[in-house]
């Protein structure tokens, strides 16, 4: 299973994409695996509204990748959250290797303000990366990282975004994994 954003997923004028083709850790034409989906989830209002509030959605790979879980999901506290330094690894649009093939980059910053569902951080992305897990920085070492959100938005106001692991999106996931099959 991998989350993402919904807008990666569910187009507001064309409905659900038809085919996703899941790529882990690609570099140029260099992928450890490549994975078609077989189910996918979003919100309701996401569906009928495309409300920004809840921009996430969940891809039911159709086999199983190696070493599946590369990250733990977790709501934090507001207190938490504050100037946490957070990760996003994902393929920058620009970004391009000679056969115009996408790279993966990660950056790293603090979040700097955040909502009931959503967060903003100084970190520098660009299309092309929505949907990448937001994850907390110090985990960068561990097996398993720990992700607290999805990116899904570049804003100059309030810093890029993403959609905030809360109890409300933790319980809907814990919903589309029970019903994948």
């Amino acid at each position: 299973m991998v989350l993402t954003a919904a807008h990666c997923v569910y187009l507001k004028d064309y409905g659900p994409v038809h085919e996703v083709k899941f790529y882990p850790g690609r570099a140029g034409n260099i992928s450890p695996s490549i994975a078609k989906h077989k189910k996918i989830f979003i919100p309701k209002d996401w569906e009928t509204r495309q409300d920004e509030e809840h921009d996430i959605g969940m891809i039911v790979l159709e086999e199983k990748q190696h070493g599946e879980n590369f990250a733990s999901l977790k709501v934090l506290s507001d207190e938490i959250l504050d100037n946490l330094n957070v990760r996003i690894s994902g393929y920058p649009g620009e970004r391009r290797d000679e056969h115009n093939l996408p790279y993966m980059y990660t950056m790293s910053g603090p979040v700097k303000t955040f909502k009931e569902h959503k967060f903003y951080y100084h970190v520098d992305t660009s299309g092309g990366q929505s949907g990448s897990g937001v994850l907390i920085e110090e985990d960068f070492r561990r097996t398993i990282n720990t992700c607290i959100g999805i990116h899904v938005t570049g804003c100059q106001e309030e810093g890029n975004g993403a959609i905030r692991i809360n109890k409300e999106k933790y319980e809907m996931i814990q919903q589309w994994i029970k019903r994948k099959l």
